[in-house]
């Protein structure tokens, strides 16, 4: 048992040391910083998109993306919703939120994989909604979201 973990361990290890394939220590260190500074920026547009959605300021958002930006839904393991461009994002989100009371987003993990002046992200988003249905308000707990192509 011991020996698995450890083994695991340094597997893990051994990933986190590489990036894209290359040797973290075959990059200098402008460009390691730079790369850290890409994912900061990454996380804050996907924060602020929820923050944004939360008040509902969806022509905000719209500004965050680039005009070939994709939004994936996921329900299950699978893909319910893509979103492709910023029009269709801010268009399927306003008409959604115009259907709730009071949205809230919590952000969770995040995997950003970096190629040049392109980036691909995978970002969790656990999004909790209150509405009226039939009368009565009620409270969804949606399933993850995962954002990608930024």
């Amino acid at each position: 048992m011991k020996r698995t973990l450890f083994i695991a361990v340094l597997m893990t290890a051994f990933n986190f040391a590489t990036m894209n394939g290359q040797n973290i220590n075959e990059k200098t260190l402008e460009q390691r910083i730079e790369a850290i500074e890409d994912r900061m920026a990454i996380k804050n547009v996907v924060d602020t998109f929820s923050t944004l959605a939360d008040t509902k300021e969806v022509e905000l958002q719209g500004l965050l993306f680039t005009e070939d930006a994709k939004v994936v839904n996921y329900a299950e393991g699978r893909p319910t919703t893509t979103l492709n461009g910023c029009r269709e994002i801010v268009k399927a989100f306003g008409d959604y939120l115009a259907t709730t009371e009071l949205t809230f987003h919590q952000n969770g993990q995040q995997t950003v994989t970096l190629d040049g002046d392109r980036a691909a992200a995978v970002s969790y988003c656990t999004v909790t909604q209150i509405l009226t249905r039939d009368g009565r308000r009620v409270m969804l707990v949606g399933a993850p979201a995962t954002w990608t192509g930024l």
